[in-house]
């Protein structure tokens, strides 16, 4: 492995965000995306309710009659509304990593309760 040189080994890339100093950019570059990810992260929300009712209206006419009401649907935007607000006051951040997992977890949640009743 080659020598580096004394100058560059005293020379220091230092976070931004939280005056931290790294010997390489790729270290600062590592503890950027890491430590301070939530720069980037936008908070997770959910299109508009006229965009969600389009695109169940699609389902619907894909599949008839649809397999998940529109009462459940309602049901799950109003629990993420209020799980997100239980979230902001425990001072927990969400994504939208979160938001696809609420989701997907609600659909499957619906579909067993669906058979449940039957």
């Amino acid at each position: 492995m080659p020598k580096l040189k004394e100058d560059y080994l005293k020379k220091r890339y230092t976070c931004k965000y939280c005056d931290k100093s790294f010997p390489t950019k790729q270290g600062l570059s590592g503890h950027i995306q890491f430590k301070h990810q939530k720069k980037w992260i936008k908070e997770p929300d959910l299109p508009p309710y006229e965009e969600i009712a389009s695109k169940l209206i699609e389902i619907k006419k894909l599949y008839e009659p649809s397999t998940v009401s529109s009462k459940d649907i309602i049901d799950m935007i109003k629990y993420w509304l209020e799980f997100k607000l239980l979230c902001s006051a425990f001072k927990i951040e969400l994504n939208q990593q979160d938001l696809k997992h609420y989701v997907i977890a609600s659909l499957v949640q619906i579909h067993q309760n669906q058979h449940l009743m039957k």
